[in-house]
């Protein structure tokens, strides 16, 4: 999938677990993980887990790599249920 270069950096770290996310950086500062709040949401008010499932799904500061992704991926799901293709193989 080409999500573009400008985000191949976000799911990279996100996959090989190279990230700053609070849940994982807090870990080695021994914070309770139910106090690893999101900081980009703490400044908002909210008290979110700053977790991988929040920033993939949740936080506000993802939104637009999110939405570029979620949408490369529905265009190519569509396409294959189109062509009825599935797994690279043609259906009849």
């Amino acid at each position: 999938m080409q999500c573009g270069h400008k985000y191949k950096g976000y799911w990279g770290k996100m996959f090989a677990a190279q990230h700053k996310f609070e849940v994982e950086y807090m870990r080695w500062l021994k914070v309770p993980k139910e106090l690893r709040f999101c900081r980009h949401c703490k400044s908002l008010g909210k008290r979110c887990i700053g977790d991988e499932w929040h920033f993939i799904c949740t936080c506000g500061m993802f939104d637009e790599v999110r939405n570029v992704t979620m949408g490369k991926i529905a265009s190519i799901l569509n396409e294959h249920l189109e062509n009825k293709i599935l797994f690279g193989v043609t259906r009849i």
